[in-house]
């Protein structure tokens, strides 16, 4: 094979159909050559940077050859051999995938150049009933690409999260995985998910499977009509109650796990992540708001030598902030802007913010001044009853506030009443969740006056 690679590139002038050697020696070779030379050239892909610290394998090689996979003959030569129709045994699919990612000493960092979309298609076309030994080799395909794309991301050639998740996808539809939900890369988040989906009835799986490979193409900066669309049918199908009690699980997961070596979510689990961000623009009630803005907050935190934890996510809470109904995630958007100092979320705020305002014909500060929410407090406080027990939300200082209780008589009583929490507790809880807000939006107001008079 390498005395036919050589001659491949001396003859090659333009298309590679044009290509004499090309044409006798490859596209006329029996399935089991062209497997063979494949491989061939996949240990050529994974084995250039070895080459090129040194030893007479490199030197010996043509100049052409040396420097880099990309552009290169033997990638081209791989891709071609790829995409026309390859008859391929279970165990001709296992060495091809075992010559990309198995350690044998080679380069973990090339996958960016396999011809693995072109492989699935065919592995799909030609096994539309996987056997379980192929399903196997698949899997273990499948993990070893998620690892090897991750580490691709250090190279100048690397598999964006796009490819990535496209490719994931296609392993999925090869393997057979319909109605399987589970997130795709195997970080904490997903030993966090995986097992509570696995917990769930067979037709809550299947939707959830749908659910999370449409969440895998949000691959764009805005969701466009038809995902929006496509999203609301699934979380119609599956009923609004499950997913929003679902996700405000894993929303509370990736604002309070700690980071380690790695973050908890990881590789294209962002991209999926990111896609649910996206559906709960669906959703206008204050606890989904409030969450998707603490997850931003979480999302844009400077980690050291890295920048922002969660770019992509937390991108994806401004926009299903804008697109909240009424002028709660107006309002935050507006703290978010004071609260996060990185150039890009302000500019990606701001311009949110000043769509609001146009869609609704006022200007910015307009909007900003409309979106204060007055938690219906009268003289600095609200009452709630309680029976004949009354809970008073009252203002004591920015950012601050206290809940005080009086008996029905009207006088004070200094703990929560034991018939509240056995027979309110709910309410309670959406009390204290108001008090929360309430001291958010107090100081982020401070905030906001005292920027405007510096201006």
């Amino acid at each position: 094979f390498d005395q036919l690679l050589v001659q491949i590139i001396e003859e090659w002038a333009g298309e590679l159909k044009n290509c004499p050697s090309y044409v006798s020696k490859v596209e006329k070779a029996p399935p089991e050559t062209r497997v063979n030379l494949l491989i061939f050239l996949i240990e050529q892909i994974r084995g250039w940077k070895l080459f090129k610290e040194g030893g007479p394998a490199y030197k010996s090689m043509p100049a052409e050859m040396r420097y880099t996979n990309k552009g290169t003959k033997r990638c081209i030569l791989a891709q071609a051999i790829a995409r026309k129709n390859l008859p391929m045994s279970e165990d001709d699919i296992r060495r091809i995938f075992a010559a990309m990612f198995d350690a044998n000493g080679l380069a973990e960092d090339q996958a960016y150049f396999y011809p693995i979309k072109h492989l699935l298609n065919q592995i799909k076309k030609q096994y539309p009933n996987p056997s379980e030994a192929l399903i196997g080799s698949l899997k273990i395909a499948r993990e070893q690409f998620q690892k090897f794309s991750s580490q691709s991301m250090q190279d100048i050639y690397f598999i964006d999260r796009t490819t990535a998740s496209k490719i994931v996808s296609a392993f999925g539809e090869s393997i057979g995985e319909v109605g399987q939900a589970a997130f795709p890369y195997d970080d904490r988040f997903a030993a966090y998910a995986n097992p509570q989906l696995a917990a769930l009835p067979a037709p809550e799986q299947k939707t959830w499977a749908k659910i999370i490979t449409l969440a895998l193409s949000a691959n764009a900066a805005q969701p466009s009509a038809k995902y929006l669309k496509e999203s609301k049918a699934l979380i119609d199908e599956l009923g609004a109650d499950k997913f929003k009690k679902m996700l405000h699980g894993w929303l509370d997961f990736a604002r309070t796990a700690e980071d380690r070596l790695v973050f908890p979510i990881e590789n294209i689990n962002q991209t999926v992540f990111k896609g649910l961000v996206w559906m709960c623009a669906h959703f206008h009630d204050t606890a989904t708001i409030t969450a998707i803005a603490d997850l931003a907050l979480h999302s844009y935190e400077k980690v050291p030598d890295v920048g922002a934890r969660y770019q992509a996510i937390g991108n994806a809470c401004f926009y299903t902030l804008y697109r909240s109904k009424g002028l709660d995630g107006i309002a935050q958007l507006t703290r978010l802007r004071l609260r996060i100092k990185f150039s890009n979320a302000q500019t990606a705020i701001s311009k949110y913010l000043e769509a609001a305002a146009a869609e609704r014909g006022v200007s910015r500060s307009q909007i900003e001044d409309m979106a204060v929410d007055d938690f219906k407090l009268q003289n600095h406080s609200r009452d709630y009853a309680f029976n004949d027990y009354t809970c008073r939300l009252a203002i004591t200082g920015v950012g601050k506030s206290e809940l005080l209780w009086f008996k029905p008589d009207g006088t004070p009583q200094k703990t929560v009443p034991s018939f509240v929490k056995d027979d309110f507790a709910d309410k309670l809880k959406k009390i204290k969740a108001t008090q929360k807000n309430l001291n958010t939006q107090l100081t982020a107001q401070r905030d906001r006056l005292d920027q405007m008079l510096r201006s």
